[in-house]
Order: C-alpha cells, then structure tokens, then sequence
C-alpha cells in the first residue's frame, strides 16, 4: 500500500483524498469566506511558481543530465527572488489578499518556487518517486498542523492553515534540498550565457502557455472576488475543486499517453498514433462522465450536510460546469497528439484563445449572473478549448464520425494501461 502510495497514480489519489479532508474542514468550521481567502492564498502561490518557472519548470528536467546541478539552481534561486520581489510590489497594489497575509503568502511562495526548482532537478535525474513522496508529505503536513494548531487554540483559523504551509514548505525545501546537493559533483559554473539562452528557449514560451492554462482554471476567482466577496469566492472555489476532481483519470493516462505517442517512430499517417489517442479519448469520456453525472444527481442538501449551510448552491455551479469539465478532461488528451508529434504550438495558441474568450465572458456574465455566470464562461472558454484540439486533430489524422465511436479494443487497451499504472 506505501509503495503504491508513491507511485505517481497513488499520490494523485492520496494527495486528493488529504486535499478534501481539508476542504470539508475549512468550508464547514470556518465558512465560505475562509475558503475563499484561502483560495486566493493557494492561487497566488500557484502563479508566483509558475512565473519562476520561466527559467526553470519542465526545461530544468530536460536539461539537467546536459549540465552541471549548480548553475541551474543558482539561476533558478535568483530568478525566483525576482519573481517573488515583484509579486510582493504587486499584491500591495491590489485588493486581492488582506495585507496581513502578503508578506506570509509571498515569502510562501519564494519556499515553494525553491524546492518546486528541486522537484524538476530530481525528475531530471529520474527520481520521481521522491517528488511523489514530497507532494504526499507537502497537504499531510499542512492537514496536521493545522488540526494541531486548531486543537490548541480551540478554534479553526486561516493563519492554522498558514502555519501548515511554513512547516510542510520548510520541511520539503530542506529535505529536497540534500537530496539535490547529492548530484552535486562540481561547483565550477560555465557556460552560463548558454546555459541561460537554454533555459529561455525551452522554458519560457512552454511556461506561459501553462500560466494561461491556470487562468482559464482560475480567471473567474478574480472576478467573483472583485465583483462580490470572498464568500462567493469559496462557494465557487469549492464547486470548481469537486467538479476538477474527475480530471484525475485524464491526468493519469494523459501522462501515459503522452510516453507512447512521443516514442512511436515511423508511424506514417498517424495510424499508431491515432488508435491510442482515440482509445483513450473514449474511455476519459466515459470515466469523466460517469463522475461528473455523479456529482449532478447528489441532492443539494448533500452538499449542504457535507460542506455547511453556506455551501447549498454549489450544485448550480457543478451544473454549469459539467459540460466544460467533461469536455476538457479529454482535451487533455487531444492535446497530447501535438505535443507528442512535435505540434507543441497547437497547444499553447489554443490555451490562449480560450483564454482571451474567458476573460470578455468574464467580464460580461460576472457582474450580471454572479457565480454562475463565472462558471458558464469557465465552461465555454472549456468547450472552445477542446473545439480547436478536435479540429486539428481530425484535419491531421483524417477521423471521421465511426473512429469515435466506443468498441471492445478500446475496454481492452484501457483495462492493460490500468494494470501497468497500479504495477509500477
């Protein structure tokens, strides 16, 4: 059971599982509000980690067996301190975090940007069970120490749940950080020019396709915080994490997939190509659907029992949702077919597309319908998202109507990838 904990597929399901305990403790000792504030904490950390991620992110796992560990930590320390520097000048700016928690969400933040940096030098030199390990460590901590600081102070806080965050983030940096400075064999530093040139070409346009990605996720938080409150901020938060929660399947065999198609060779009109993505494209559907009608037939007065009684109008939010989420979980896997060919651009030029559809819905449908209608323009830029990978893919491979149509070799190829995930 600890081995399988570990395993990529595990730790999704463990850190899931934690992540809710969690989310039902806040949303129903501490309110909507709470879980709206606390929202935006997590998000802002999430953006701060992604723009370090400029120079860094996936291009430190590709580049670290092609150059020495310490100058790529080095550039990436100093390009974290300056994306933290300025989100710190920013946030005093605006009214998106209580001034008591910025300077706590920002320091937060550089940690996470650090040992995040670790993270990618240890799948660089294959060590994916430890990032695995990390990120089950990472919300058990945050889940303890906040039931610890709870119990000991008799009440449930947001600052409980920082504490959590400086303990968890502590730790990891730190233990990353030995197990980083093990691949230490030089401190000589050259090359750095190229080195940088490097870490630019293969970060930085991959990594602003992924902050747009998190936008399309997230870009009604901001909406909904600026045009109503926090409390409608955590109503709409905790809708969007329980309907996401059926993304796990997608994310799982995405990563799958995407290990198949881009090692397939001389697959001559994508015929290899085509039948995996196609099969997995089926089965996503089927799995996603089957969980988000699940999340639609729960009465609301399920939610209100589990969540508190703030918390009864998340059901109209996981509605207008569904059609967007159902639809994404299998534009993840589209997706792969052009990343994995070498068609990285599809992705990143449909990410902002839909981006920019979100953004005018956003601010047209927000001050008129309130949560809904945040959630109808999440769903719609969703839909538009999937609409471009389906287009292109179809132009690419030539599919027509019958190859998505479910058969006995789809249920085959899906029951054979399951039994190798829960292997390893």
């Amino acid at each position: 059971m600890f081995k399988f904990a570990l395993s990529t597929f595990g730790a999704k399901i463990t850190t899931s599982i934690l992540n809710f305990i969690l989310l039902v403790l806040i949303s129903r000792y501490m309110g909507a509000a709470a879980v709206g504030e606390i929202s935006m904490i997590l998000l802002t950390v999430a953006i701060v980690v992604m723009a370090s991620f400029l120079f860094g992110g996936s291009a430190l796992v590709y580049l670290t067996p092609r150059y020495p560990i310490l100058p790529l930590m080095i550039i990436s320390y100093i390009w974290s301190f300056i994306v933290s520097a300025i989100a710190y000048i920013v946030l005093l700016n605006i009214n998106v975090i209580e001034h008591s928690f910025i300077f706590h969400v920002v320091f937060l933040s550089f940690i996470a940007s650090l040992f995040s940096a670790h993270f990618n030098l240890l799948l660089g030199k294959e060590k994916i069970h430890k990032v695995n390990l990390f990120n089950v460590l990472n919300v058990t901590t945050i889940l303890l120490v906040f039931l610890l600081f709870t119990f000991i102070n008799n009440k449930y806080s947001i600052w409980a749940y920082i504490y959590g965050m400086y303990i968890s983030y502590g730790i990891i940096y730190l233990w990353s950080l030995i197990d980083v400075f093990k691949f230490i064999k030089s401190i000589k530093i050259k090359n750095i020019g190229h080195l940088i040139k490097d870490l630019s070409n293969y970060g930085i346009v991959l990594q602003l396709s992924n902050i747009a990605l998190l936008f399309n996720y997230r870009g009604g938080y901001y909406f909904v915080e600026h045009f109503y409150s926090k409390a409608s901020l955590g109503i709409y938060s905790v809708a969007n994490q329980l309907s996401e929660a059926s993304w796990m399947i997608s994310r799982s065999f995405a990563t799958v997939l995407y290990a198949r198609v881009s090692n397939l060779v001389d697959d001559k009109e994508y015929k290899k190509t085509k039948y995996y993505v196609l099969s997995f494209f089926k089965i996503v559907f089927l799995v996603t659907m089957a969980i988000v009608i699940v999340l639609l037939v729960l009465p609301s007065g399920f939610y209100k029992f589990v969540f508190g009684s703030e918390f009864g109008g998340i059901k109209n939010v996981i509605w207008a949702l569904s059609p967007g989420i159902l639809l994404l979980s299998v534009s993840r896997i589209l997706g792969v077919f052009f990343s994995g060919t070498g068609r990285a651009w599809h992705f990143g030029l449909g990410t902002f597309i839909s981006l920019a559809l979100l953004i005018g819905l956003l601010i047209w449908w927000v001050p008129l319908y309130g949560i809904i209608g945040a959630a109808w323009a999440t769903s719609v830029s969703y839909v538009s998202l999937f609409s471009y990978y389906l287009i292109l893919f179809i132009h690419y491979t030539h599919s027509s109507i019958k190859d998505f149509i479910v058969n006995r070799s789809d249920f085959d190829l899906f029951v054979s990838e399951t039994k190798k995930i829960f292997k390893k």
